[in-house]
């Protein structure tokens, strides 16, 4: 997504560039206006086995993918994960043997009646803890009968916990640090896969907001301030300058490119500022003394995909 996101942008991108040192190499030498290097990472805080289960999981969203499904796109509800891989191949025929059983206009019908996917027949499919409701979605009159659509098209998991600031801080702690110092900016692009927002890139970044009391003999004060335990901000002053900027993106998944929350965040303190086309996302950056929001174009425009990808398909007009 990154790479895609750069060549709409106009930027020449060049893949795991050797660096003078000849040791790591960073994902992204990216040839702007102002070159710079871009360091891709997930942030989660999944344990191994969690890790796992979900790569599982994948391969089989991946399998699912290539369902033969001209008029329906299908929906997941999900419970737990599983502990050895489920067959993709009996899920697609599972899945397939359900879909050749519906009716496409009665279901349509009771679609455009009702306005919600309650009136979806829900399939249930089990394996090693692993329990999945599937339910079909009428595509469009427009799509019917296109199979380049995919039909995976909706996910609904069980209630997580929010990530809060601390794996950002330990994954920008760590990727900040990898590659010593540039002569061109430096910038992280992570994707929170555990529900983290704003404000948790925010605290990462620039301490944790607190609330800070002094006591005087004319009595006792409150302020909200913010700790110095930031990845920019510590206990002695700005640290990792060398680390220009980060982009963050609020859990990327194929599903939802067209509409994934992004922000780019820039270092008031980089030793090498960044200046560059990554700064049409929203972004947060000094002006006068003050970090100020700046507003700025959605992935899903950067891509030039439609809100409602990827059941409302992407015509491309080649010239």
């Amino acid at each position: 997504v990154l790479h895609a996101a750069l060549s709409r942008l106009g930027c020449e991108i060049n893949v795991h560039p050797v660096l003078l040192t000849g040791e790591r190499r960073p994902d992204f030498l990216v040839q702007d206006a102002q070159p710079f290097f871009l360091e891709a990472a997930v942030v989660s805080d999944e344990s191994a086995q969690q890790r796992s289960a979900h790569r599982r999981m994948n391969s089989v969203y991946d399998a699912l993918n290539q369902l033969q499904s001209p008029d329906f796109l299908i929906g997941l509800e999900l419970h737990g994960t599983p502990a050895t891989p489920p067959p993709a191949r009996a899920l697609r025929d599972f899945l397939e043997k359900k879909i050749a059983a519906l009716d496409y206009d009665a279901l349509r019908n009771a679609f455009e009646n009702s306005g919600d996917l309650d009136c979806a027949p829900r399939w249930r499919y089990e394996h090693a803890g692993w329990v999945i409701d599937f339910f079909p979605i009428p595509k469009s009159p427009e799509t019917r009968g296109d199979t380049n659509v995919r039909p995976v098209a909706a996910f609904v998991e069980g209630a997580t916990w929010r990530i809060g600031c601390a794996p950002f801080r330990d994954t920008l702690k760590k990727k900040a640090g990898k590659y010593g110092q540039f002569d061109v900016p430096f910038i992280v692009a992570v994707n929170s896969m555990d529900h983290a927002d704003d404000i948790d890139v925010r605290d990462a970044l620039f301490g944790q907001e607190c609330i800070e009391a002094t006591v005087s003999e004319r009595g006792t004060s409150e302020g909200q301030t913010r700790m110095r335990n930031g990845i920019w901000l510590g206990p002695r002053g700005t640290r990792n300058t060398r680390l220009s900027a980060v982009l963050a993106v609020f859990g990327l998944n194929h599903s939802n490119v067209a509409r994934v929350p992004v922000r780019l965040y820039k270092n008031p303190w980089a030793a090498k500022p960044y200046e560059g086309a990554l700064c049409r996302f929203p972004h947060l950056a000094d002006q006068g003394g003050r970090m100020v929001d700046f507003p700025g174009v959605g992935l899903g425009e950067v891509l030039g995909l439609p809100a409602g990808w990827p059941a409302q398909p992407t015509h491309v007009t080649e010239s």
